[in-house]
């Protein structure tokens, strides 16, 4: 695994942050605001994905939850045959991490997003992927 300092936003991470904090609840809107002034600490690609460590000055107002996982997003790559997933880490009330990768499919050289969906890991039953957040789960998951 190799890490590459730059500290900007890739198009893929900003794509999919949007869509893990896309919806209305307070905690998403508070995330947002720090997505603003987010930076990308240190880069880490495997073969299948990429985990970017990320950093939120503390000027920013924390969210009241300390630690949270969002994880509700998938993805599909231009040429890819799986599809892959995304999680956001938020630790200490800051934004802290973002991990996104393929299922089974070595990430491209210059990978470009086909599609970004939702799934609802709230629901009791797998559900088909989505354009629509399960926003009353998520509300349930964040309230716990």
């Amino acid at each position: 695994m190799s890490s590459i300092a730059d500290h900007r936003l890739t198009e893929i991470d900003r794509a999919l942050l949007d869509a893990l904090l896309a919806g209305e609840h307070a905690v998403l809107k508070q995330l947002r605001a720090q997505e603003q002034v987010v930076t990308v600490q240190e880069r880490h690609w495997s073969p299948v994905g990429c985990t970017a460590e990320l950093h939120v000055p503390r000027t920013a107002p924390p969210i009241r939850l300390a630690s949270i996982n969002l994880d509700d997003v998938g993805f599909r790559l231009r040429g890819a045959e799986n599809p892959g997933h995304a999680i956001l880490f938020v630790n200490d009330g800051f934004i802290s991490a973002i991990e996104y990768y393929n299922w089974t499919d070595e990430w491209p050289k210059n990978a470009e997003l086909a599609l970004v969906h939702f799934y609802s890991p709230y629901a009791a039953e797998h559900q088909e992927p989505s354009q629509k957040r399960d926003l009353d789960g998520l509300a349930k998951e964040l309230a716990a």
